[in-house]
């Protein structure tokens, strides 16, 4: 019998908070999207240095805390625990809430 994995999935993680929820703030917000044009060009590489903004620091590195914390993971299995991996995962619901 395979071992189930203590890391969850996003829709996972929505379906079934952690257990210290009531303590976690839960923000909706509407954003602006659209899906690119057939055969623009889809960059693989972002780099960001949030040198002059200690709000977007503070987002990023509390947000990761909660993921982690939840064992959320991406849709490709890694476990949401590096900044990197909490914009993919950010992406990954903005394109699984856009999906027509």
């Amino acid at each position: 019998m395979a071992k189930r994995s203590n890391l969850r999935t996003a829709a996972e993680a929505d379906a079934a908070p952690p257990a210290n929820a009531a303590e976690v703030p839960r923000v909706t917000i509407t954003v602006p999207f659209r899906w690119p044009p057939e055969g623009v060009y889809l960059g693989e590489h972002v780099e960001v240095r949030m040198y002059d903004s200690l709000l977007q620091r503070r987002v990023l590195k509390g947000l990761g805390i909660v993921l982690s914390d939840a064992h959320c993971r991406l849709e490709n299995g890694r476990h949401v625990d590096t900044p990197p991996n909490v914009i993919r995962w950010l992406l990954e619901r903005i394109g699984r809430a856009a999906a027509p």
